[in-house]
């Protein structure tokens, strides 16, 4: 069993940030062997680029929270 994430970006920069929601990266570390992101930028270009990662996302990426959910207490 595989579990795949693709993420796409119009930038042609494979350095490129992409958003990922906390289950994809909770999905990420629970099932690392099995877990892929395949990563597609440049998707508007002539060449569209294209890489693909296995494992953990916290192992592999820097994470840097943007949004949060606020609740009233």
């Amino acid at each position: 069993e595989k579990y795949i994430e693709v993420k796409t970006t119009t930038i042609d920069n494979d350095n490129q940030p992409f958003d990922i929601s906390s289950n994809e990266v909770i999905t990420s570390d629970k099932y690392k062997d099995q877990y892929w992101i395949y990563r597609i930028y440049n998707i508007e270009g002539k060449e569209p680029m294209f890489y693909k990662t296995n494992g953990s996302i916290t192992e592999l990426f820097d994470l840097v929270p943007i949004s949060y959910k606020a609740y009233f207490r």
